[in-house]
């Protein structure tokens, strides 16, 4: 009996530290949008690493560049006018500025200045 209370609380320890699954998503293309101008198409190797380590932050390398958004409130589900669906999560940069992470089956955007901007990223 001891083992199995042993095995269930241990068990129940793992889930929450561990709760968070890491999953990856690599891009090859990008583009940006800042005060309503989007940029060309470019090429370049992005990587995004949601759930960094075990935790909710978001690691990010572009390039041989890394950044990294920490989570700073809870994540949403919503569609788009078109009825795309998406998740969305506030985060902070090191510097502290506010972004959102937004998930899409295909892409993945970082959002400035309270969605007017953004980075997409795609393949």
């Amino acid at each position: 009996m001891k083992k199995i209370y042993l095995t269930i609380s241990t068990l129940l320890l793992s889930i929450a530290f561990y709760g968070q699954t890491t999953f990856v998503r690599k891009y090859t293309h990008y583009v940006t949008n800042v005060n309503d101008v989007q940029s060309e198409q470019k090429n370049g190797e992005v990587t995004i690493i949601f759930n960094y380590k075990g935790t909710n932050d978001i690691k990010m390398f572009v390039g041989d560049k890394e950044r990294m958004f920490y989570r700073s409130g809870e994540l949403e589900e919503g569609k788009t006018k078109n009825g795309t669906s998406y998740q969305i999560v506030p985060c902070v940069d090191k510097d502290g500025e506010e972004v959102y992470i937004q998930v899409f089956d295909d892409n993945t955007r970082v959002l400035y200045n309270n969605g007017k901007d953004y980075f997409e990223y795609f393949n």
